[in-house]
């Protein structure tokens, strides 16, 4: 239902200690041009929220959000062009518009 990966965690950690905001990481629902995905932020837990806790970690989720999404999965990723955070879910995946969609 939702899954950390180790190296996701262990940078999650890092930004959080150096951090003065809330210590709770949020996944939350954004949108563009190729659809919705979802993101992080740093917020404090809500009413609807369900909390999860991994590795010392605690991240908070709407419940209908992740009852649309789940399963979810946070890996951190590098690769020769950049790296990052790669969050999966079972979210319909975005074809994107016509005006970033590509040729």
């Amino acid at each position: 239902m939702f899954e950390v990966t180790q190296k996701a965690s262990d940078k999650i950690k890092s930004f959080l200690e150096r951090s003065k905001g809330p210590q709770t990481i949020r996944l939350l629902l954004q949108g563009g041009c190729s659809g919705y995905y979802i993101g992080m932020a740093q917020d404090e837990p809500k009413e609807k929220d369900v909390v999860f806790n991994d590795r010392g970690i605690s991240f908070a989720v709407d419940s209908d959000l992740l009852e649309k999404a789940k399963p979810i999965g946070i890996d951190f990723v590098e690769s020769a062009i950049g790296s990052g955070f790669k969050i999966t879910s079972s979210l319909p995946k975005g074809s994107g518009c016509s005006a970033c969609s590509g040729w």
